[in-house]
């Protein structure tokens, strides 16, 4: 698994591209990954904090990894300060580590399985951070029912009858 170091400032997107705080990434940094820029990685900051993300297009032929306001208020740090960063190859298949309610659900409902095999990794992580980000899990068994009836209606042939 590839992994890479550097130091870099914290840098800043003008209002028309968000606003987000994030570190610059060069297509040479990302080289030795064998996705290059479609890598998904965990990403430590300053030895403290670690993200799961991937890279978007800076628009200049670089790169860059969002650090959300919620991970920007934890480093403690302003723009322009230099941060050290690790990027690790992130060993799920996704890109993303799936809450162990989608597994078991995955694991128990060869539907929900045949369906969630037909979406797209994209898709797959949307779903995924939609029910990671809710804390309780009560919550999270309700939200991923919604989504799993949902594409059960759309995507079973007589859903009409479910």
């Amino acid at each position: 698994m590839s992994t890479i170091n550097f130091t870099t400032t914290i840098e800043k997107l003008p209002p028309r591209k968000g606003s987000y705080q994030y570190v610059k990434v060069t297509p040479e940094m990302i080289e030795g990954f064998e996705k290059k820029h479609k890598t998904r990685f965990l990403c430590t900051i300053d030895e403290f904090l670690e993200l799961e993300c991937g890279l978007s297009h800076l628009g200049d032929g670089n790169f860059f990894i969002i650090i959300s306001n919620p991970n920007f208020k934890k480093l403690n740090k302003q723009i322009g300060e230099e941060i050290s960063i690790k990027l690790v190859e992130h060993p799920h298949l996704l890109g993303v580590y799936p809450p162990e309610i989608l597994d078991i659900l995955l694991e128990q409902d060869s539907f929900a399985k045949q369906v969630w095999n037909t979406l797209t990794d994209g898709k797959k992580r949307s779903l995924i951070f939609n029910i990671k980000k809710i804390k309780n899990e009560d919550l999270k068994i309700r939200k991923l029912e919604k989504h799993y009836n949902s594409l059960r209606r759309i995507n079973h042939p007589n859903y009409l009858f479910i």
